[in-house]
């Protein structure tokens, strides 16, 4: 069991969701790393045990020095090896991943920017934390994040670079995206702006097998914490992924509205599916300039006698057609 496999199994005791079995493993690993016989010293020195040893106590509401005071580590061994110490213990330091602190971490107070080791770009918004550990870029590229924040990730096909957000695992090589908690919801949603990413749950099981799914230019995937289920979409307002060569990319005189279709969704990275072939005997006249996605489509729907439909990362146009063009 890795340190990160270990501090998600210390969440999930704290939300109340550990099995017996799970709970078994937590006290046994508590009695192995704790153990005054072993001669593992815990801390690097007297110094630094004292330190914890007061903010274990007052992470309990023991405020009290003089019932605390001089009481070392290893007593706390005792507590430890009980399932409430290590939840307590551990819920102060799970976000470094183990009991080192990382090389890197940054919480903001306002909307602030961050440069990684790599020369990746972080956004973080107001109250988000983001931490990274001292492998960082030798080895893997993987940063744990609270909160929402912007990524612009450099490229480096050798170091895919992982954010984790909860139980959310997003993988990338060189992409920029958004991650964006809803607390209210208990949602997590992934938008992504550019590049190609791998969205997966952090208990995926199976060395060749993740649950997961991958999402690229204006697709969004929304991750639901309660029912653990992934839910990929288009985003709110699609922007383009290719520059508009000119004015007139988007203007059209008598175009088969299948021209307009592909136009648009060469544009957006977006698939544009017609369910009735009399649709693409249609014809389109008109500038879709200076218009969002979906106004464009409403603007082509309106005149052809069309609707389209959102569905999942596709959107489909229906509608009686047109008769050919003698």
């Amino acid at each position: 069991m890795t340190t990160h496999e270990f501090d998600a199994l210390t969440n999930k005791y704290l939300a109340g969701q550990c099995t017996p079995e799970e709970a078994a493993l937590l006290e046994k690993w508590a009695n192995l790393q704790f153990d005054e016989q072993s001669g593992t010293m815990l801390f690097d020195s007297e110094e630094e045990e004292g330190k914890k040893c007061k903010e274990i106590w007052q992470s309990i509401g023991v405020n009290d020095e003089r019932f605390w005071h001089g009481i070392g580590i290893h007593w706390l061994a005792g507590i430890a090896a009980s399932l409430i110490f290590i939840a307590l213990f551990f819920g102060i330091y799970s976000r470094y991943g183990s009991l080192g602190e990382p090389d890197f971490g940054t919480q903001a107070s306002t909307q602030t920017k961050v440069t990684l080791p790599d020369g990746s770009v972080v956004i973080l918004e107001k109250g988000a934390d983001i931490v990274t550990d001292k492998n960082f870029g030798v080895t893997e590229r993987r940063v744990w994040l609270k909160g929402e924040a912007f990524f612009q990730v450099t490229p480096n096909p050798l170091l895919p670079f992982f954010v984790h957000a909860d139980d959310l695992v997003t993988e990338v090589l060189g992409t920029s995206f958004r991650i964006k908690p809803q607390k209210n919801q208990k949602k997590i949603e992934v938008s992504v702006i550019s590049g190609k990413v791998s969205i997966y749950t952090a208990g995926s099981t199976g060395k060749n097998k993740k649950d997961g799914v991958i999402a690229t230019p204006n697709q969004k995937i929304s991750y639901d914490q309660t029912l653990k289920i992934l839910r990929q979409d288009l985003v709110d307002s699609p922007s383009p992924v290719v520059k508009l060569q000119s004015s007139s990319s988007l203007k059209f005189d008598e175009q088969p509205v299948e021209t307009v279709l592909s136009r648009i969704s060469e544009i957006y990275g977006v698939q544009l599916i017609s369910g009735n072939p009399k649709i693409k005997q249609c014809v389109f006249t008109g500038d879709l300039n200076g218009l969002d996605m979906y106004r464009q489509l409403d603007f082509l729907c309106e005149v052809i006698g069309a609707e389209y439909e959102v569905r999942g990362t596709a959107i489909f146009v229906s509608g009686p057609g047109c008769a050919p063009i003698p």
